[in-house]
């Protein structure tokens, strides 16, 4: 016969009998059973192996009445008793690990419904660790005389580490055996996951519900500790509050007693069984899932991490390059076989992250080695040739391959192309790109990552592509990618160009229409902003000036305000001058800004420079008509101004 053995304490704990809850009144109509025919030595007997602590419960009544065995600690007077094992084997048999008083009671099915027994009482002497050897008593609890502390996998920040939520959904019925196989997989922890192959194979529906987009589920927040302990008895603290546990191994389940478990809404899961016995459906070193099933709600998991996972937990560093969709369109286009690219020699490298972020604080950056001007790539996608000129005239040709990656969607809607951009160069040459030996071009792997491209916003031809090459430290671990910046070369000669905007704004911050041109070249340009009957242009609060990209191209580039007129007549010179408006950047620091109008800063304040245009000039910008700025861009004034 199987021995099932069940852990309780010595504190009173619950266990359901077919995951519902037992009778609590004997139903004696009709009757031919009395319970004293059921008294321990009448209707049943008990045997105790204080050695092994084992316990047998034996019916003595004819094989024509149907059995039930509950058992559990021996209650208080006036307390209720609980139950911690329900069996409706003529014999039932188990091992009960701590020492303790206890009682079992019988009931058999008569004519007129249950009959049970009175409480009859046995103890147990000793602890018995030998009944705590199976592994989910240590991932539970850390073992025999540990604790282990549990959380809900959610913070305040609304991140989830294990789990993608603290809360999944389920079809009613659903067991632990329907998400483990017989060779030990489970459906948390497999990369895939083929159901069929599961102790129960079910097709049934579950919802594994993320919380970012489905934050209705609860509040990110802290919802506190939830901590099992083996130390003397099955202990378990939710949140300061003390009870009791058990759990049976064999059939996944797990009874709290007198604390209900840790949750998102503890009142859900009391409804959900008030008995407080429910289905382990995961549980592993980090993770565990308990099932709440049994209500009209739908069935849930609770979805907990380890204290400990949690607090030694680092965020793996994402090593997957996300790229626009349309990369290859362009760094590899159709109708343009061969593409060369020569090296920046102002800026010919910079440093990202292995997950594709431009480093602002990468390693030291040293001047380019000054033959780097005669250095060329060569990228022919028709013969699949990548041929490498060196800095002394040295050609190297090799075959490429290039990974295509998999396009998703961002939390934006933007389709990225995930993994795409790879070059694979089995013969790559190594040279100095800066004027030592520091900085060197080539790739220990052989691989070259395509990190990035600019786009003329004129002509929507690629001008810039940056091809980066991993670097190791001492044990072989990526640190970062230095990253090449290569300059598409067209017939002709490379032609930039960047894209300058006027932005106006009324005091309920709508914006009128962008004015835009192209700057293709340092001279003047002239930008108009006209009413469209969108927004109040009476009453101005914001005008700026934008040069997308500029920066980037150009550090020490300016932009300088030569006129500005509002329904033709000019302000500049009479009521403020450029002088007047600081230089700044844009939100992306590549782009260099000027204010021509700002709310902020304050005027009274001498050194608050952030106020161009003071409170009493802001009606001077009122128009019917139009607002025209004329400006000048200089692409190397001698040092940083835009800042």
């Amino acid at each position: 016969m199987k021995l099932k053995y069940f852990l309780y304490s010595v504190l009173a704990s619950v266990v359901m009998l077919f995951a519902a809850c037992s009778p609590d009144d004997d139903k004696l109509g009709g009757v031919d059973v009395t319970p004293e025919q059921l008294a321990v030595g009448e209707g049943f007997t008990i045997d105790v192996d204080q050695n092994t602590n084992q316990v047998t419960f034996t019916s003595k009544m004819p094989k024509s009445y149907s059995v039930y065995w509950e058992y559990g600690p021996m209650p208080a007077e006036g307390d209720k008793a609980s139950i911690s094992g329900t069996s409706t084997n003529d014999v039932y048999q188990l091992g009960i690990a701590f020492k303790g008083n206890y009682y079992v009671r019988m009931g058999v099915q008569t004519r007129g419904g249950i009959v049970f027994s009175d409480r009859a009482p046995f103890s147990i002497d000793k602890l018995n660790t030998s009944l705590l050897s199976d592994q989910l008593w240590t991932l539970l609890t850390g073992g025999v005389d540990h604790s282990k502390t549990w959380m809900l996998d959610i913070d305040a920040d609304g991140q989830s580490i294990k789990f993608v939520g603290p809360k999944y959904f389920y079809t009613t019925g659903a067991n632990w055996n329907n998400f483990h196989n017989s060779k030990g997989a489970n459906y948390i922890d497999s990369k895939t996951w083929d159901a069929s192959t599961a102790i129960e194979p079910s097709t049934a529906w579950n919802w594994l519900a993320d919380w970012a987009g489905n934050s209705w589920i609860c509040d990110a927040k802290d919802y506190g500790t939830m901590t099992f302990d083996l130390i003397g008895g099955a202990n378990v603290d939710v949140n300061g509050e003390k009870g009791s546990f058990a759990m049976d191994v064999d059939n996944h389940t797990i009874t709290f007693t007198g604390v209900l478990p840790l949750a998102i809404d503890q009142n859900a899961v009391a409804a959900q069984c008030p008995s407080g016995t429910y289905k382990l459906l995961y549980l592993s070193d980090n993770g565990m899932q308990i099932l709440f099933d049994g209500a009209n709600e739908t069935p849930f998991t609770l979805n907990f991490i380890s204290k400990d996972y949690k607090d030694n937990y680092v965020a793996p560093v994402n090593t997957v390059i996300n790229l626009p969709a349309l990369w290859k369109d362009l760094v590899l286009p159709m109708n343009q076989k061969q593409t060369s690219y020569t090296f920046d020699t102002e800026n010919p490298y910079t440093y990202f992250s292995l997950s594709g972020e431009e480093l602002k604080d990468g390693p030291v950056k040293y001047k380019a080695n000054e033959n780097l001007g005669d250095a060329l790539i060569e990228i022919n996608s028709a013969k699949n040739a990548f041929t490498v000129t060196d800095v002394d005239g040295n050609k190297t040709e090799s075959s490429f391959t290039v990974s295509d990656g998999e396009y998703t969607t961002d939390k934006d809607g933007n389709v990225l192309c995930s993994g795409g951009g790879l070059f694979t160069i089995p013969s790559l040459p190594q040279f100095n790109i800066s004027e030592n030996a520091d900085v060197q071009f080539g790739s220990k792997d052989k691989t070259l990552q395509l990190l990035g491209y600019e786009v003329n916003d004129m002509t929507g031809d690629i001008t810039d592509i940056y091809l980066g090459s991993k670097q190791y430290d001492a044990q072989g671990n990526a640190l970062y990618y230095l990253a090449y910046h290569l300059i598409k070369q067209v017939a002709g000669g490379t032609v930039e160009s960047f894209t300058a905007s006027l932005n106006f704004a009324a005091k309920d911050f709508k914006f009128l229409p962008a004015a835009e041109t192209y700057v293709t070249g340092e001279g003047d340009y002239t930008l108009t902003v006209v009413p469209d009957g969108t927004i109040n242009t009476k009453d101005p609060h914001l005008m700026y000036l934008d040069i997308s990209k500029l920066l980037k191209k150009h550090p020490n580039a300016d932009i300088v305000i030569k006129s500005v007129k509002v329904d033709g007549t000019e302000l500049l010179g009479s009521l403020f001058t450029d002088t007047d408006i600081p230089r700044s950047v844009g939100d992306d620091p590549s782009t260099g800004r000027r204010y021509v109008l700002s709310p902020w800063g304050d005027p009274s304040n001498e050194t608050d420079t952030r106020h161009y245009v003071y409170a009493d000039l802001l009606p001077k910008f009122a128009f019917s008509n139009s607002i025209e700025v004329t400006f000048h861009v200089t692409y190397d004034a001698g040092e940083v101004v835009l800042k």
